[in-house]
């Protein structure tokens, strides 16, 4: 049964018997009302402070990992898009500019300048054609070499010469590195111990003059 004390304008305090919680309410007229409790207020307090782990279910998991993969990807394409874009806003900007200088040059100016760009492009076509040719011949000389094909682009020179060059120094410089590799295995590699029977068969006896 609670017990309840009452005073005007003062205060009310009140005690339960039932968990032994006491509140009081101290009124102050037009200030307002302050209320303290304790007793089960102050656990929940104590329960508050204490530290909370939250656990997540293998759905929440996949959720997450769902998301993060969503945001690498839309931002792989967003800088995708971004440099596609500044590429081609470059290379337009570039042939507005090669176009207006043309257009201040005479007939003659301009045939001129369009003969050159034939020239250089063909120029550069058979550089990388005669590029791919050497790269080809140098591929199948490492292979009957039985040397490392993957070493064709390093390898290969401005011309066949050079190129054979190359592959012959390669050639000494690997077969130096095989040899010092192989002796180094030998080298920590135990002989064979022989047995009483090895000692007792004259056939194996016969064999340990080599």
């Amino acid at each position: 049964m609670d017990n309840v004390n009452a005073m005007s304008g003062g205060q009310v305090s009140g005690a339960n018997g039932t968990d032994g919680q006491t509140t009081s309410v101290q009124t102050n007229g037009a200030n307002g009302t302050s209320v303290q409790t304790n007793g089960a207020a102050m656990q929940n307090g104590n329960q508050m402070g204490q530290e909370v782990i939250k656990t997540y279910t293998q759905e929440d998991f996949n959720k997450a990992l769902t998301a993060e993969a969503d945001k690498r990807v839309n931002s792989a394409l967003e800088n995708a898009r971004a440099k596609w874009e500044k590429e081609y806003n470059e290379k337009l900007q570039k042939e507005k500019d090669e176009a207006a200088r043309l257009a201040k040059m005479s007939a003659e100016e301009r045939e001129n300048e369009e003969f050159n760009k034939r020239v250089k492009d063909f120029e550069e076509r058979e550089a990388k054609y005669n590029r791919e040719r050497l790269e080809f011949e140098c591929t199948k000389q490492l292979a009957s070499e039985k040397l490392p094909v993957e070493m064709s682009e390093m390898l290969t020179g401005s011309d066949a010469e050079k190129t054979k060059k190359n592959i012959e120094t390669f050639k000494a410089v690997f077969s130096k590195a095989v040899e010092n590799a192989v002796t180094e295995r030998l080298k920590g590699a135990t002989p064979p111990t022989k047995t009483k029977q090895d000692e007792s068969d004259p056939f194996l006896q016969g064999f340990s003059g080599i």
